[in-house]
């Protein structure tokens, strides 16, 4: 008799093996994946139970080792019933991997290995046939192979996830002596006689599968399994304890030595955390599923019950739980890897020939500093000694070796309300470094040195930025500042140059590691962080002028990104107000390079050439007026600058094309060469010199007309080019023009027409890319004083993986001449690019509220409004156009700034040019401004679509 899915009544049934072949064959696939859904809902309902997630995997696990090893015996009896004893001792079911360990989830891979001795290769792969279609017919997803042992030690050899997954293999059914055997030649030839080899094969594919799924444990959207400090460490953690103590078992291996009580503990618990999520996700899906995305860390959250408190969401608060929990795995990970992975001869030769002492404590050998034996004890008894063995290292840029990094973690005093003035010294010492800050300060994190030094830092530990621009949790993200800070150091730019010429380094790195320390709480997060700053200023007994500066720059750390990327720098106002605030080169030095180091580490690709030039553009103009010089007085220089330089460029007769090759530019459609005053066709013979002169004359007054933000912020050799295309074709009409900027992965399209010809210019352009699919991320709109308008937008093409075909931008180019010339109607084009408006709207991962401000101070000629929503497709077209319909004129627009939400800034003045200042008009607007973008959060592209 065997156990066998009944096909009717639902239940498993006793039924004699001759029966296997009577189900008809849909039937039989019906039956089998009954029992497989029967299992993994075993499985869902004691895990809703309050079961240990451990538990819950280990016993889906034994119910799919029954399951499969029914199914096999089964087959090889209705294949072989002749020959069913002797096949039983000449063959082998082996589980590995996952299924190995005793660890499935719901819809993870059943991972098998058929061993047999070498005379039943034929008689096996006969079999495993039919085995493999009756696992898959039961829906599940089998990894299998079929191998002799020799096979299989020689597959193991060369590929280490073979390797790896034999370290835990479980015999489920057949002959003992040939599991053992395997066993014997694994150990012997892949892991006894080749340790080394084995642990780099490891620790490579383990590199190589972080690297394919990031590299740092606090990714905010992370793969439970696979990511640092997921569940896949876990396993490096029993691979490596295999190879260096003969055993997987993190129990025998705490009992051997090979981890501590505390590091057993550590990833019991996250073992435990991290398997309930894993089996989470799969039933959520109902299929493979290891990536925690924000929707999933929502519906977790909510469904586990976990409280907010004021200032952090429940989201926040279990994802702070489970960075913990990675975090714990990926150090234990890291130091059991450190302690144990292979030294080479000659690696061991050259650390013996560089070694040297370091007074009378210290042993640097190589890239790794040691205390010597006999001082360890006392070096370690004392926060003020830890603190020195990290000046150490980072005087002489070198890691502390492993065994010295666990006495720290295990000698750490407690914590107290003061700090000496011994420890505080030493601690600024550490931090006026550069090279290799970083990662000391990644130790003493990780000892937990810092908290004690700076006690804030233990809010910080996984906290969550649940919004959709940063990429990081607080901590990962200052440190990672912190990195980019000191980067600037060997930089051949501004920003190195202002780097260098701070004297007081140790404020511009502590300033840094505490900029964000007050995110968290019901407070804005830069008056919490002011109140830090102070604390940790008297904590360390800085003189009240350090204490002031670093106030300053913790408090102050988001003013300049906020004047550079939302304010007209331009606008003379902006940079004395600016300079008003900074008072003194220095702190301006410091404040720029902290804004763009923490810009920088806000996550990958973020801090572009861009928002670079933006920031160093306000540094400078801000520098002078600090320094001295009026910056209208400048700013009057630098416009005369701008013109002398058109001019030259107009002068050198260069051909378009060669100018755009030089720019790192291609165009779509090449403007016409700027050299030609009189158009060709006209038959006037006119006197080259006189020619030039009267088009030199024209292109002053042009020049003197267009606003100041369109001079200096536009390339000289662009704006001729600009100026040809008008002095051409005339501004009677729509000119278009779009280019690939290679560079920067962008396309840039600009827009020539004369205001009035071309009502709702800025809106219409922004729906018609938009619904194109285009992401704009900049746009300049520049009116001249005779109402010329050149408008700039710059997009992102998602549709291509690459570069976008220039018959895309040409079509694109199409698509906004017939909208501006009213062939055609954004709605329309909506409709025939129903991608988004078929999308559902999705829930906001942010819950920083929606808000539209009005400043009627920084500018003297426009009102400045303020846009804070959360970024979707087709935003900025709705706040546009319904500006346009309240009667309100866009001069100037900075777009899609990523901070916490989108801000897109827009400086406006009412139809007939006027700034807008009365009280009762601005609420109004606000109020509509305010009801048109809510109705878009809610509806989406849908609105747009008839």
């Amino acid at each position: 008799m065997r156990l066998m899915p009944g096909s009717l009544s639902g239940e498993t049934e006793a039924v004699s093996s001759d029966d296997s072949g009577s189900l008809p064959a849909v039937e039989r696939c019906a039956a089998l994946r009954a029992t497989v859904s029967r299992i993994r809902e075993s499985g869902k309902e004691m895990l809703a139970g309050g079961t240990d997630a451990r538990l819950v995997a280990a016993s889906l696990c034994q119910q799919i080792d029954e399951f499969i090893t029914g199914l096999f015996s089964d087959r090889l009896q209705e294949t072989f019933p002749s020959r069913q004893k002797n096949l039983e001792r000449q063959v082998a079911l082996v589980a590995v991997g996952g299924t190995g360990r005793g660890e499935v989830a719901p819809w993870s891979d059943v991972d098998v290995l058929l061993l047999f001795e070498s005379g039943s290769w034929q008689s096996v792969d006969e079999l495993a046939g039919p085995f493999v279609r009756d696992c898959w017919d039961g829906g599940l997803q089998l990894g299998h192979s079929v191998r002799n042992i020799a096979e299989t030690v020689l597959a193991a050899r060369e590929d280490a996830e073979i390797a790896t997954g034999i370290v835990d293999a479980r015999l489920l059914w057949g002959d003992a002596g040939v599991f053992r055997r395997l066993q014997q030649r694994f150990n012997r030839k892949v892991v006894a006689s080749r340790r080394s080899a084995f642990i780099e094969a490891c620790l490579a594919a383990r590199g190589a599968e972080r690297d394919r799924h990031g590299s740092a444990v606090f990714q905010l959207e992370p793969d439970v399994k696979r990511s640092p400090g997921g569940l896949r460490d876990i396993h490096l953690i029993r691979w490596l304890g295999f190879a260096r103590y003969g055993s997987s078992d993190p129990a025998a291996l705490h009992r051997q030595g090979g981890l501590s009580q505390q590091d057993l503990d550590t990833l019991n618990a996250a073992n435990a955390f991290l398997t309930g999520v894993r089996l989470d996700l799969h039933y959520s899906a109902g299929r493979l599923q290891d990536h925690l995305s924000r929707e999933e860390q929502l519906r977790i959250a909510d469904l586990r019950g976990i409280a907010g408190r004021p200032g952090r969401r429940p989201v926040e608060e279990f994802m702070q739980q489970y960075f913990c929990h990675t975090k714990g795995v990926a150090d234990v990970c890291e130091r059991l890897t450190a302690r144990i992975s292979p030294r080479t001869w000659s690696s061991r030769l050259t650390r013996l020939m560089t070694s040297h002492r370091s007074g009378s404590r210290y042993r640097i050998s190589g890239k790794t500093l040691d205390v010597i034996p006999r001082e360890r004890n006392n070096a370690c008894s004392s926060l003020v000694g830890i603190c020195r063995i990290y000046r150490a290292a980072a005087r002489y840029h070198v890691a502390l070796v492993p065994s010295l990094v666990e006495l720290i973690r295990s000698r750490l005093p407690e914590a107290s309300a003061s700090l000496p003035p011994a420890v505080s010294k030493v601690f600024l010492e550490i931090m006026q470094t550069s090279a290799g800050l970083g990662d000391v300060l990644r130790s003493m994190f990780s000892t937990g040195t810092l908290d004690l030094l700076v006690p804030a830092v233990s809010h910080s530990r996984g906290l969550l930025q649940f919004n959709q621009y940063h990429s990081y949790t607080v901590d990962e993200h200052t440190l990672r500042a912190i990195e980019a800070c000191t980067a600037f150091e060997v930089e051949d730019t501004a920003l190195g140059e202002a780097y260098r010429a701070v004297s007081d380094r140790s404020l511009l790195h502590l300033a840094l590691l505490l900029h964000d320390m007050g995110k968290g709480f019901d407070e804005d997060h830069s008056e919490v962080g002011r109140r830090i700053a102070e604390e940790a200023a008297s904590r360390l007994g800085l003189e009240e002028s350090r204490a002031e500066t670093l106030v300053f720059l913790v408090h102050q750390h988001l003013s300049m990104s906020h004047r550079a990327f939302r304010r007209d720098l331009e606008d003379p106002g902006t940079i004395l107000e600016f300079s008003r605030l900074v008072l003194t080169p220095d702190r301006l030095r410091m404040l720029y390079v902290l804004t763009a180091a923490d810009v920088t580490a806000v996550g990958p690709g973020v801090f572009t050439d861009w928002k670079a030039e933006l920031l160093t553009s306000l540094y400078d103009r801000t520098l002078l007026c600090i320094e001295g010089t009026h910056y209208r007085f400048h700013r009057a220089v630098r416009l005369a600058e701008v013109q002398q330089e058109v001019l030259e460029a107009i002068r050198s007769g260069r051909p378009p094309e060669e100018a755009a090759a030089a720019d790192g530019t291609t165009t779509a459609e090449p403007p016409p060469a700027p050299d030609t005053a009189v158009p060709p066709d006209s038959g006037e013979k006119t006197d080259p010199a006189s020619e030039s002169a009267e088009y030199e004359r024209w292109v002053t007054e042009r020049l003197e007309r267009f606003p100041p933000h369109y001079l200096t912020g536009t390339p000289p050799r662009r704006i001729a080019r600009d100026l040809a295309a008008l002095r051409l074709r005339g501004a009677d009409g729509v000119q278009v023009h779009g280019r690939l900027l290679p560079q920067q992965g962008m396309v840039e399209f600009r827009v020539i027409a004369r205001e009035g010809q071309v009502e709702g210019c800025f809106h219409r352009v922004a729906g018609a890319l938009t619904a194109r699919r285009l992401e704009i991320r900049e746009a300049q709109i520049s009116t001249s004083s005779d109402g010329i308008i050149i408008d700039r937008f710059r997009v992102f093409d998602g549709d291509f993986a690459g570069s976008p075909p220039p018959d895309r931008i040409r079509q694109v180019q199409q698509t906004i001449q017939g909208v501006l010339e009213g062939t055609a109607l954004v709605e329309t084009l909506f409709q025939h690019n129903r991608r988004y408006g078929q999308a559902a709207v999705s829930e906001t991962v942010s819950n920083l509220p929606l808000q539209v401000a009005f400043d009627t101070a920084s500018s003297e000629g426009c009102t400045i409004i303020d846009v804070f929503a959360h970024d979707r497709p087709g935003l900025l077209y709705t706040v546009s156009a319904h500006m346009f319909r309240l009667g309100l004129s866009v001069q100037l627009a900075k777009i899609a700034t990523h901070v916490d939400q989108v801000v897109d800034v827009f400086y406006v003045t009412d139809s007939d040019g006027r700034k807008i200042v009365d009280p009762d008009r601005i609420r109004q607007l606000k109020q509509s401004l305010l009801e048109e973008i809510q109705q878009f959060e809610s509806a989406g592209f849908n609105r747009f679509i008839p």
